[in-house]
């Protein structure tokens, strides 16, 4: 697999000029990154593997247990007949114990561990496929609003093609004021749609990358790239 520092980088070399997540890497690469990184399914697979814990140890108690026991114990008389007297008793021994019947409580105990684990199955199994679905759409949206942003800022370039041919227009008696004006109200237009756009498409990524750990390297360059991108078209 990838490695994720290169699957996620950003392609700060867009026509768009907008910072996007892994544009080089296949998503299954950067899919399979978020799955192991992810901090809620990273709880949830420690969730998981602590209730499998706590199953085997529920299934223990339906063991023999072995224990060794020591004890000593020092005393001195005080009676009369014996004053000054000294005793020192010490035991070794080794205790085992064999569960017969305990009333169903270590079955019970077993079973409840055996549904908990079950439960942290399902919601890890149920988080990941959120993740999934979540990852898909993200994705798609991505490429599709990169598509149509392009697309905006093809149609900006026209806008202004067109405004500068009503403006030489003018010099020739071809067109008039009003020509001028309507080719400026159009390219404003196009360019509130190329903002609108972009604000679309910063959001989706930002959704997109919310599915890592914000100590990961994409989170920094993403931040880097969006700041530089919204400081050009504040110009």
């Amino acid at each position: 697999m990838i490695k994720y520092r290169s699957a996620l980088q950003l392609n700060l070399n867009a026509a768009d000029g907008t910072p996007a997540p892994a544009p080089n890497a296949p998503p299954e690469a950067v899919l399979a990154h978020i799955l192991d990184s992810n901090p809620d399914l990273l709880a949830s697979r420690l969730n998981e593997q602590l209730a499998e814990r706590r199953l085997r140890q529920a299934g223990a108690d339906h063991w023999p247990t072995v224990d060794a026991l020591a004890s000593s114990t020092r005393a001195e008389s005080d009676s009369t007949n014996t004053l000054g007297s000294r005793y020192r008793n010490t035991q070794l021994g080794v205790q085992v114990v064999i569960p017969l019947y305990a009333g169903g409580g270590v079955s019970a105990a077993e079973r409840q561990a055996t549904a908990a684990l079950t439960a942290a199955n399902a919601d890890r199994e149920a988080l990941a496929q959120r993740i999934d679905t979540q990852f898909s759409a993200d994705w798609s949206s991505v490429q599709a609003l990169r598509a149509k942003l392009a697309a905006a800022r093809e149609l900006v370039l026209a806008a202004n093609q067109a405004r500068q041919a009503a403006e030489l227009g003018i010099k020739g008696g071809l067109r008039t004021w009003g020509d001028v004006s309507a080719a400026a109200m159009q390219q404003a237009r196009r360019q509130a749609d190329v903002l609108s756009l972009s604000n679309t498409l910063l959001k989706t990524q930002v959704r997109l990358l919310s599915l890592l750990p914000t100590n990961d390297p994409a989170w920094p360059q993403w931040t880097a790239a969006a700041s530089r991108l919204s400081q050009a078209d504040s110009r």
